[in-house]
Order: structure tokens, then C-alpha cells, then sequence
């Protein structure tokens, strides 16, 4: 099943306009068979109550265990176009995802295979392969921002006909903007027997970041909780592949415990347990050209932070309303709060430090001021 964890406003608009293009009747869905998505062959004749149907929708995709689709995208952004099509296999229970660009603006014949600790991408036309660490815990950001209602404002506005089936059609409403000076829209067609998406648009307009963006996603071949073969999210690599990153970009080391990171870093590293009972976790250290970050994440056992400290950080935290100037000891920190997450900023010692968790005001502070007094 889904696992869905909040995350902060502002960032659930972002990953609205940028990972809605990547990748239901009630109760009785929760022990219900497998699903296999068809067309509505007559149009729904009474009336629905507008609530029921945003409930069983976001009831539908909150019990997804396993889901295969074929999503067509087609996006304008300022001016440029561009149009996709993936078939995407995902394993909730399992944590596994494979996705096949079938054909694209800018690359096909593109594999990529997602598991809880790699994400691997093959490209048969260039034959090149990466692999990166996997440290999310969503596979499919897509459903996570669709149905958490604390987020989007769901309104029914009646039935439709899109691709040939009968519709219901919701308005969606982003709680938080992306900015004064803008406006997000999103519109959900959902297929009336099955309530899972046909198709979606969004559209986002922002004066302030004099920024355009409309996208249409096209759901087919759709089928629910049907059991897929394990060899779906294998993935064949020729032994002569090569990978496109190397030397390429930053250099990037991963340190497993604190004394590793601490001997291995330039800058300071936090000591192994901060305030409020977290304890070191893993520490990543970037050199990049003309920057240097050391982001180390810590876990009390359920809930996780991040302390990033680098050189220099340009970026003026003054200028943006969302944030509100607090003091860490003698230093000037800018803290902002999004949905149940927290964002702190600040400068000492000639180091720019930033603290990012799902934390109170007052924790987040608290561990601030115990990272200032090292």
C-alpha cells in the first residue's frame, strides 16, 4: 500500500508542476480483487454526491499495492514543448518501479529500474547506464500529491467525456501557491467505474517568476493490484555500457559512520547526537566547482533531519516573505514552516548552515543552537 508522509506546502506545489509529468467505491476497496481498469461502456444516469466521489478517489489511490499505466505528457513551458510517453510497472509492497520511455522530446528507448537503495537508468540507443543511491521512500510522487488533501482542495464539478469514457470532473486548488503573484490550477478526470485518473491538467502562471506551465497527462492500459512477475524490475545492462557521469559534476562521497565523515570532511561535521534525541545517521560530502557541502542526516528512529553546512550560501533569505528572522546565539537564522516541516537558515563562524526536518519551531531552534555551540 502507499505510504504517504506529508511534506511542506511549498514544495508540494513545486513537485506538483514537476513530478505530475514524470511518474473507487468506498470502503469496500480495501479488501477488493485485483483491478484491471476498462472503459465505461454507459454514462453514469444519477447524479453523484460530489464528496463521496473525492473520498473514494483519494481512497482509491491510497490503497494501490501494485499499478501499471501507460502515461502520455504533453507540457508547455515559457514557450517550449514537450511531449512523452512511459510505461511505468510499480510494486508498493515491494518498493520497485520500473520506467520505459517509449518515446520522447528529448531521448527513448530509456529504462530505469527504482528499488529502495538504487535507481539504475539504462539508454539502449546510446548504450550508456548510471546508478545513483536511492534515499526516498515515494516511488510514485505523483499519487502522494494527488491525494493528500491537506495540500489540494478538491471541488466536484460534474461529468464529462474524455478518451472515449465517461468522467467525473474535479477542480483542484494547491492550499499554498508558489508565490504571491501566482496561480495553480489542476483538473482530474477520473474514470466513474474505476475513480484512478484518465487524464489530468495542470496549469501554473507566475508573474513574480514571470513563469508559464501547462501540462496534459493521459492515463491508458491501466490495471490495479494484479500481481506482477518479479523479472519485471530486472534490468539487462550490456557488460560494454558506459557511464555518461563520469568525472562529470561533483564529487560526491557517502560516509557511513560520524568518525568517517568527521576525518574525511574540510568542514565541520555536527557531533553524532544533537538535541531532541537524533544520532548521526550518514553524512554526504559534495565538491563541486567552486562550492563544498557536507550534508549530514540524523534519525531518532522514526523521523529523519538534515544538517548542510558549506563555505559560502549567496542566497538572501531576507528577501522571501515565508521567512521569519529568529536568533541561534549571537548569530541572525531565517526560519520558515511548510505544511509539518521546518527550514532554518543561518551564518557563523564564516559557514552557512541549514536545517531541514519534520520539527517544531522550538526543536528546530533547540537543535540549531546545540550545532552553534560547537
Amino acid at each position: 500500500m502507499v505510504q504517504y508522509k506529508s511534506r511542506p506546502a511549498l514544495l508540494a506545489v513545486l513537485a506538483s508542476v514537476m513530478l505530475l509529468t514524470t511518474g473507487i467505491a468506498g470502503a469496500a476497496f480495501a479488501g477488493s480483487p485485483s483491478t484491471t481498469v476498462a472503459q465505461t461502456d454507459e454514462a453514469t444516469t444519477d447524479e453523484p454526491d460530489g464528496e463521496e466521489v473525492i473520498d473514494s478517489f483519494t481512497e482509491r489511490l491510497e490503497t494501490i499495492d501494485t499499478i501499471e499505466f501507460t502515461r502520455v505528457t504533453e507540457t508547455e513551458s515559457n514557450g517550449e514543448t514537450m511531449e512523452s510517453t512511459e510505461r511505468v510497472s510499480a510494486d508498493l509492497d515491494a518498493f520497485q518501479k520500473r520506467t520505459e520511455t517509449i518515446d520522447s522530446t528529448f531521448r527513448n528507448n530509456t529504462t530505469t529500474v527504482v528499488n529502495e537503495s538504487t535507481s539504475v537508468t539504462y539508454n539502449e540507443d546510446e548504450n550508456t547506464v548510471t546508478e545513483y543511491e536511492y534515499r526516498g521512500d515515494i516511488l510514485l510522487p505523483m499519487l502522494e500529491q494527488l491525494a493528500n488533501e491537506s495540500a489540494i482542495d478538491y471541488e466536484y464539478l460534474g461529468t464529462d467525456t474524455v478518451e472515449g469514457q465517461d468522467v467525473y470532473v474535479l477542480e483542484g486548488t494547491p492550499t499554498e501557491q508558489l508565490d504571491t503573484e501566482s496561480n495553480t490550477s489542476l483538473t482530474v478526470y477520473l474514470g466513474t467505474e474505476t475513480r484512478f485518473p484518465v487524464q489530468m491538467a495542470i496549469d501554473v502562471e507566475s508573474s513574480e517568476y514571470d513563469y508559464n506551465y501547462s501540462s496534459t497527462i493521459t492515463y491508458k492500459n491501466v490495471t490495479l493490484n494484479e500481481a506482477i512477475p518479479e523479472s519485471t524490475f530486472d534490468i539487462d545492462v550490456p557488460d560494454d555500457a558506459t557511464d555518461p557521469t563520469e568525472n562529470i559534476g561533483p564529487d560526491i562521497s557517502t560516509y557511513e559512520t560520524h568518525d568517517a565523515a568527521q576525518s574525511n570532511a574540510d568542514l565541520s561535521v555536527p557531533s553524532a547526537e544533537l538535541a531532541e534525541g537524533y544520532e548521526f545517521d550518514q553524512a554526504r560530502v559534495i565538491d563541486g566547482d567552486g562550492y563544498y557541502t557536507v550534508s549530514s542526516t540524523y534519525t531518532d528512529g522514526t523521523d529523519r533531519i538534515t544538517v548542510s553546512i558549506q563555505n559560502d550560501n549567496p542566497f538572501d533569505y531576507s528577501e522571501v516573505e515565508d521567512y521569519e528572522e529568529v536568533s541561534i546565539g549571537e548569530s541572525t537564522g531565517w526560519y520558515a514552516e511548510y505544511d509539518e516541516f521546518s527550514f532554518l537558515h543561518w551564518n557563523s563562524n564564516g559557514q552557512s548552515f541549514s536545517l531541514y526536518g519534520q520539527l517544531s519551531e522550538e526543536e528546530t531552534l533547540d537543535i540549531a543552537a546545540s550545532v552553534a555551540d560547537e
